[in-house]
C-alpha cells in the first residue's frame, strides 16, 4: 500500500469535495470515490451574438428646401413614391420655422442630392438639396449644395 501511495499519489488522492465519511461509505459499498469533476451537462460552444442591423441600415435620408412653403405641401403628396426600388417617406421638417423644409427617408444607399432636387423639383424651386446616410455621412463627396 505504501509503494502504491508514493508511485500512484492521483489514484490513492479523493477530491476535496469528497469528505472523508463519504469516500468510505463509497468504498464500503464496493463503489469507487466519484472522480474530481461531477458529470455536469455540457452547455455546448458558446453562441454566437445575432448581429443587429443599424436602423435605416439600407438607406439613407434626404433633406429638401423649397422656396415657398406651398411647394413643401406639394411635396407631402409625393409620400410613397419610388424612387429606385425603394419607396419613400416625406414629412414635413418640425425643425423648420418657415414651413419649407422636408424630410425624405428610405432613399437608396449612394442616391445624389442632384438627383434628390431634381426629383422635388416637380413641386417648386428647390434651394437646398442633401443626402446622409444612415451612418451619418454623406454618400458622395459634395452632398451639400445651396442650389
Amino acid at each position: 500500500m505504501f509503494l502504491t501511495r508514493w508511485a500512484f499519489p492521483s489514484l490513492c488522492r479523493r477530491p476535496r469535495w469528497i469528505s472523508a465519511t463519504a469516500a468510505m461509505a463509497f468504498a464500503s459499498q464496493g463503489g469507487a470515490v466519484p472522480s474530481m469533476r461531477p458529470s455536469w451537462p455540457q452547455a455546448g460552444p458558446p453562441a454566437k451574438r445575432a448581429r443587429i442591423a443599424p436602423s435605416g441600415g439600407t438607406t439613407a435620408t434626404g433633406e429638401v428646401r423649397f422656396a415657398d412653403p406651398a411647394a413643401a405641401q406639394l411635396a407631402l403628396d409625393l409620400s410613397g413614391s419610388m424612387i429606385g426600388d425603394h419607396a419613400v417617406e416625406v414629412e414635413l421638417d418640425s425643425g423648420s420655422r418657415d414651413s419649407t423644409r422636408i424630410t425624405v427617408r428610405g432613399l437608396p444607399l449612394g442616391y445624389d442630392w442632384r438627383d434628390l432636387k431634381d426629383f422635388f423639383a416637380q413641386c417648386g424651386t428647390v434651394k437646398f438639396a442633401d443626402c446622409v446616410s444612415s451612418g451619418g455621412l454623406s454618400p458622395s463627396s459634395g452632398s451639400t449644395a445651396e442650389v
